[in-house]
């Protein structure tokens, strides 16, 4: 893999377009949206291309593994970014969900499995935790330092 070229990033106007992207790319009338800042701007040095793979990924994870008429929320807060869906009434199992090809109880068309695994190994490369909660019935991943 080529090194990183971290540069600084303001993430609310980059997540504004990874959305508009994801909205493009997953056309769904049924699926609402809410990019929510929490808190102060948050500012990162990252790589681009890599935070774009990322956002991406979590964005298609969202959409992917949501319910009719659910939702996506996104929040940013000074240090870190979350994405809750709408989805399975039950947690995921979060010791197995990074792993390559975990698609929980069942597959979906769209998914190959393999999102979430690549979010978590650049994020490992880039030094950033993330981590899955299921709270409220929505499921929570959250990209922290």
């Amino acid at each position: 893999l080529p090194s990183p070229e971290p540069s600084l990033i303001d993430v609310r106007p980059f997540l504004e377009r990874m959305v508009q992207l994801a909205l493009h790319q997953h056309p769904s009338p049924n699926i609402r949206i809410v990019l929510e800042k929490v808190q102060e701007d948050l500012m990162a040095f990252a790589d681009e291309s890599l935070m774009t793979q990322v956002m991406t990924n979590l964005l298609k994870n969202a959409f992917v593994h949501n319910i009719d008429k659910g939702m996506i929320r996104v929040e940013i807060t000074s240090s870190s970014i979350r994405f809750g869906n709408t989805g399975a009434d039950v947690a995921l199992d979060d010791k197995r969900i990074f792993e390559r090809f975990y698609q929980g109880s069942r597959k979906r068309e769209g998914s190959t499995g393999l999102g979430l695994a690549i979010v978590h190994a650049i994020c490992r490369q880039c030094r950033l935790q993330v981590r899955y909660r299921f709270l409220d019935g929505m499921h929570w991943l959250e990209v922290y330092k």
